[in-house]
């Protein structure tokens, strides 16, 4: 008897249904589900302009990290455009040295935490979001 080729079919069915309903991470949802922790961390300005919430003895890590996680918040109130952010920017907004930028830049990348769009262009992905949010409280 040959194999019966509509069980098959139910089940990729099934399995895309499932993987649908269960694994797609829809960024509202996830930006809403951590909105309050985010603001012990970073608020927005009128403008879309990133202000981190001051913190003793906060670390450039922590810093970038946080400007990261509030260009998502930015784009998802639409007072940004972009999401990704260069380097230039992190220096100019954080105050911080170019090798000190590079430095923490790299780490992140290596550590998967935020991607390369290009030379001096990233973006933390939003499946990054919590990962980001716990070192931000385990570092501040």
């Amino acid at each position: 008897m040959p194999p019966d080729e509509s069980a098959g079919s139910k089940d990729e069915d099934g399995m895309r249904e499932w993987v649908r309903r269960s694994m797609i991470v829809e960024p509202s949802k996830l930006l809403w589900q951590h909105k309050d922790r985010v603001t012990r961390h970073v608020l927005l300005d009128p403008s879309g302009g990133i202000q981190l919430v001051p913190k003793e003895a906060q670390s450039a890590k922590g810093k970038v990290v946080a400007y990261f996680v509030g260009k998502q918040y930015a784009v998802a109130g639409e007072l940004s455009q972009e999401s990704s952010v260069e380097n230039q920017e992190l220096e100019t907004k954080l105050n911080l040295p170019k090798g000190t930028i590079g430095r923490v830049v790299k780490e992140l990348r290596d550590a998967h935490l935020i991607q390369a769009l290009a030379e001096g262009r990233h973006v933390l992905p939003i499946t990054n979001l919590l990962q980001a949010l716990t070192l931000l409280e385990e570092k501040g």
